[in-house]
């Protein structure tokens, strides 16, 4: 990331914006943090060119 920050089952979505695992207490840069369980569904659930749609 160009926060140097761990992003594990990044699923990107505009440029360097990407749902991932992450703390659920901590502010994000703009992304959407997961449980490390949701995050890893998510990742495993999408195929390149699936459409997300953010609500």
């Amino acid at each position: 990331s160009i926060y140097n920050a761990p992003m594990p089952y990044s699923v990107f979505f505009n440029g360097g914006i990407a749902f991932h695992q992450g703390s659920l207490s901590e502010l994000s840069h703009g992304c959407i943090h997961l449980s490390r369980s949701a995050a890893s569904e998510f990742f495993r659930s999408l195929n390149r060119g699936d459409v997300v749609q953010v609500v």
